[in-house]
């Protein structure tokens, strides 16, 4: 149940969360796009009716300006009767009615669809202004009053006094008005617009700040507790739950250093299991796991709380004992052996009972040498290799200061590691500690 555990938390924090980042940053993105596209097209709008105004008022001031020239020529054509001056009242009538035409039609264009635009029919066609008429039939009178020269050599009084009358009341007038009224409607339409672009400009720092607190931050967040827990599975070994060798060497370099500030001791003590893959090769890998888990957990039962145990190899094991010398750690050491070797290991799945026995290396660090903590596991994993040659199932620990390798006496061998559970158990026997 633990190895599954420990599989499930391992599948749940090893799954990458690009998924979860990429959703945010393509929403992220999707938000500030659709704001950035709404500004554009905001500022385009306003472009076109800043054209639009710019061509109708200058259009609209065009033909003003025609309507007192037409005016003032026939004024002096009346008084003076140059035929040349009919002729330039010809051009200018042209000249008003081409003005007038392109205004209108580019009013009416698909192109100029905005408010500017809907003014502008609504000042030429609509009432009360209603330009285009107007406008149109002043073309029409001018026209008609040099057809009626050109053909009776005379001047219509009543034509004369029409066109006369349109500079100074009527038609000018109601240019002048329009164009006043199309300026104002003109601006309230663009302050409409900006006010909008405004608002899109809040929206878009407004989502800013919403992206920054409901996405960016969760998802930072969410990554630095994903690597947090990268970084404990990658200390931690995941069949047994404890550390690995990288866990215990960082954990061992802090206890050094605390060891060497407090001057306290500080001891290793590495622990190989006893003929371990025969158990693998007889009754499967799942039974060697199961060893392995209840092993772990014999030597917490074993050591002090601020001990630490970690998995360093297949059935490789190393203790760190801080605040503890050589004496204290044998003491320790002789517990965990003792407690693996009365205990019997029944196998889930066979309800066979086995029974095994582990070999142990101890070290004392040299902290006056600052010895680093290879340096001192290798000391600890040579006399877990003399225990081994001197037939299992007891312990050896390397002289901190001489060197050497002392034996301390311990029970029978392990007989291959395997007995029954009805065998009694062995007794273990301490000799004085003594160089070999």
């Amino acid at each position: 149940m633990q190895d599954q555990n420990n599989n499930t938390n391992f599948k749940e924090y090893t799954l990458d969360p690009v998924r979860s980042l990429t959703r945010g940053y393509i929403l992220a993105l999707f938000i500030i796009a659709a704001m950035s596209i709404t500004i554009h097209v905001i500022m385009d709008r306003i472009l076109v009716e800043q054209d639009l105004a710019a061509t109708i008022v200058s259009k609209s001031a065009a033909e003003n300006t025609q309507i007192h020239m037409i005016v003032n020529l026939a004024t002096e054509f009346y008084y003076t009767r140059n035929p040349n001056i009919v002729i330039e009242m010809q051009q200018e009538n042209n000249a008003l009615k081409n003005i007038h035409e392109t205004l209108v039609a580019r009013s009416q264009s698909d192109d100029f669809k905005s408010g500017a635009a809907q003014i502008i029919r609504s000042i030429y066609f609509d009432q009360p202004h209603k330009l285009d008429v107007k406008i149109t039939m002043f073309a029409a009178k001018v026209d008609d009053f040099i057809a009626e020269y050109a053909s009776t050599g005379t001047v219509n009084e009543d034509t004369y006094n029409y066109i006369n009358r349109q500079s100074s009341r009527h038609l000018t007038q109601s240019l002048s008005t329009s164009l006043v009224y199309y300026e104002n409607a003109f601006l309230a339409k663009v302050q409409r617009l900006r006010m909008v672009q405004i608002g899109a400009i809040m929206i878009i720092c407004i989502t800013l700040m919403l992206e920054a607190f409901a996405i960016f931050m969760p998802l930072v967040s969410r990554v630095s507790r994903y690597a947090e827990r990268l970084h404990e599975i990658s200390m931690t070994d995941m069949l047994t739950g404890i550390g690995n060798r990288r866990y215990f060497i960082k954990r061992s370099k802090q206890e050094i250093r605390r060891a060497a500030r407090m001057k306290k001791d500080l001891c290793l003590c590495m622990v190989d299991i006893d003929h371990f893959k025969p158990v693998n090769d007889t009754y499967g890998h799942a039974a060697g796991d199961y060893v392995l888990r209840e092993f772990v957990e014999i030597i917490k039962t074993a050591i002090r709380l601020e001990d630490d145990v970690a998995r360093i190899g297949g059935e490789e094991f190393v203790i760190l004992l801080p605040a503890s010398d050589i004496q204290s750690a044998l003491i320790v050491a002789e517990r965990v052996r003792q407690k693996l070797e009365e205990r019997p290991f029944v196998l889930p799945d066979t309800n066979q009972s086995i029974k095994l026995t582990a070999s142990f290396g101890l070290s004392q660090v040299k902290l006056e040498d600052d010895e680093d903590v290879e340096v001192a596991m290798a000391r600890a994993d040579e006399a877990l290799y003399q225990s081994k040659e001197n037939g299992r199932n007891r312990i050896t620990y390397s002289d901190h200061v001489t060197n050497n390798l002392v034996e301390v006496g311990a029970g029978q061998g392990s007989q291959e590691g395997q007995e029954e559970v009805g065998s009694a158990p062995k007794s273990a026997t301490v000799t004085p500690i003594k160089p070999i």
